[in-house]
């Protein structure tokens, strides 16, 4: 039988044809969004679809395991197994969101939010609360403020209020108070969001200055559109940072507050603000999280096994997934994951958390997994625990991947002994290398990615309390990778590469409390 005798060899690995077909699949696909499932269980000897083999390695994609599943029952959905195949659920609903973005009419003005965990899991109590607080039919300025520890979930929390609730509002902004530098520029990009899409049919703006922090508030008091939210997020340097300034005096509107200090509760409750603690998530919800994350049924009978670690990790939603993570990748298992947990928190005992954040002691419980789930993403890759040292440096702020990769092109002589440097310096040549340990970090919730978008480009961020934790933890080479980063980024700013105004965002020299 006759056929195209090109054919097999155009079929081989890493053929020319497949290249071409691979590189015009990655650039139609930029702004397409990809959600993939894999199995979790073997047939045989083998796991048929493995984690490998559904990544595309696109900048909007999300890979994801399902619990209890093979190539054999992945496709059955009982009515029985709803939570297991939630997972799915979510994922399509994330398709059809990113489908709908932007041809809704009837979606408010919102600024860019944080980037939302796939997963999120309990907390309808505090979610009553808030609505019931911030209820825009009720008369007069509503304020809550979210206080608890780094990890808690209290951005999470004001994202999830944000995607129930958003429709009751005109406008939505978002402002990120985690630095001084960091809040003039959200509030400059909130300038600009209103400047564009706010209706035209309004009062005027009574505030004529040149301050956008000023011009934002001003209009938030001074309009006829009076449901509006105002999130302030990472308000946790009370100290250099007056909160009462960070709000319009208004009679309308709602405001959320999240913060690692109590006292923040304390100065806005004479604004009429009330205040919830985000402390543990209920046992249920906990138990939930923590084996989505491991790759484990909700139906597995070790409820003995799983309470216990919960217990140990204080009910803290990032250390359930990152410990979840650790069970999936089989570093850890069920029956020695709190004899490990102990070990590595015992050297932690030394390590004081920062002053003035609530619940000292819980800190330790989450830097405790944070160390073991780092022993293992360096055993996995030198790159992407050398990514995790930058990106630490950096700060918890969106970092440019553009701007990310020329750092790490940059040539810096002390540290030419670090394989983790060299590492890193040899898979950042091409973007295609750097994303592997870049995937890595995000399906070990280490990182978050935001994709390329009409309002920013492609970035990644680190969490603030895993830079708090490189940031506290021994290093005797900390010196030499800031100025690396340094360097880097001053030598990429020289080239064109960068703007000066995510500069100002990151946290790399010492412009507040929160500098590495």
């Amino acid at each position: 039988m006759a056929g195209n005798p090109g054919l097999p060899n155009a079929l081989k690995k890493n053929s020319k044809d497949w290249m071409k077909i691979s590189r015009d699949f990655v650039q139609r696909g930029k702004k397409m969004t990809f959600r993939s499932a894999y199995e979790t269980e073997k047939m045989g000897r083998n796991t048929i679809v493995d984690e490998a083999s559904v990544r595309n390695n696109v900048p909007n994609e999300r890979v994801f395991p399902v619990p209890g599943s093979n190539h054999r029952n992945i496709c059955k959905f009982s009515d029985h197994e709803n939570g297991r195949f939630g997972p799915i659920g979510l994922a399509i609903t994330e398709v059809v969101e990113a489908a709908l973005d932007g041809h809704n009419s009837k979606y408010p003005i919102v600024s860019e939010l944080p980037i939302a965990t796939p997963t999120f899991y309990g907390r309808s109590t505090q979610l009553d609360e808030l609505s019931s607080a911030l209820d825009p039919s009720k008369l007069g300025r509503k304020g809550i403020v979210l206080f608890g520890i780094g990890g808690s979930g209290k951005t999470q929390l004001a994202l999830q209020y944000v995607k129930k609730k958003k429709q009751l509002y005109k406008a939505i902004i978002w402002i990120n108070a985690l630095t001084s530098e960091q809040t003039k520029q959200s509030f400059a990009d909130a300038f600009h969001l209103i400047s564009k899409l706010w209706p035209s049919k309004d009062l005027p703006n009574p505030y004529v200055g040149e301050s956008k922090q000023k011009l934002v508030l001003s209009r938030l008091r001074s309009t006829l559109h009076r449901n509006w939210l105002l999130v302030i997020d990472s308000a946790d340097d009370i100290d250099n940072h007056n909160l009462i300034q960070l709000i319009p005096d208004s009679t309308h509107g709602s405001i959320i507050f999240t913060s690692t200090r109590q006292h923040a509760a304390d100065i806005l409750s004479p604004q009429g603000f009330s205040s919830i603690e985000i402390d543990k998530l209920d046992d249920q919800s906990s138990k939930e999280l923590l084996l989505n994350k491991a790759g484990i049924s909700n139906d597995f009978q070790g409820s003995d096994t799983t309470r216990a670690i919960v217990k140990e990790l204080n009910g803290l939603p990032l250390a359930l997934e990152q410990a979840g993570i650790l069970l999936q990748r089989k570093v850890l298992n069920l029956d020695n994951f709190i004899e490990e947990y102990h070990a590595n928190y015992k050297v932690l005992m030394d390590h004081l958390p920062k002053p003035g954040e609530v619940q000292h002691d819980k800190a330790r419980s989450m830097h405790a997994i944070l160390s073991m789930l780092y022993s293992y993403v360096k055993k996995e890759s030198p790159t992407a625990a050398a990514v995790i040292q930058l990106l630490a440096v950096i700060g918890p702020s969106q970092t440019p991947m553009s701007i990310l990769l020329s750092i790490c092109q940059y040539d810096f002589p002390a540290l030419n002994d670090d394989f983790e440097f060299q590492a890193l310096r040899g898979s950042s040549k091409t973007l295609t290398n750097f994303r592997l340990p870049l995937n890595l970090l995000e399906d070990v919730c280490l990182v978050k990615m935001r994709p390329t978008s009409e309002k920013s480009l492609e970035s990644v961020l680190l969490h603030q309390t895993i830079c708090q934790w490189i940031t506290w933890s021994p290093n005797e080479g900390k010196d030499k990778w800031i100025m690396f980063a340094a360097l880097g980024l001053g030598s990429s700013l020289c080239q064109g590469k960068g703007s000066l105004d995510w500069l100002a965002m990151s946290t790399i020299f010492p412009v507040s409390g929160h500098s590495s």
